[in-house]
């Protein structure tokens, strides 16, 4: 389990740990997203990092 998009949890010394990585932008098709859009969306990213489905 190499992580990526779509990795699985493993399990290691009796915990579960994800490989998972967030990635976030700052800009869509050449533009610049909005400061506001920018925050939310890490935001979004790392609740995924923290364990949110």
């Amino acid at each position: 389990n190499w992580g990526g998009i779509c990795s699985e949890m493993i399990l290691k010394s009796g915990r579960n740990y994800s490989h998972n990585t967030g990635l976030i932008t700052l800009q869509n098709y050449g533009y610049h997203l909005s400061p506001k859009h920018v925050h939310l969306t890490f935001a979004h990213e790392l609740g995924h990092s923290l364990g949110a489905p």
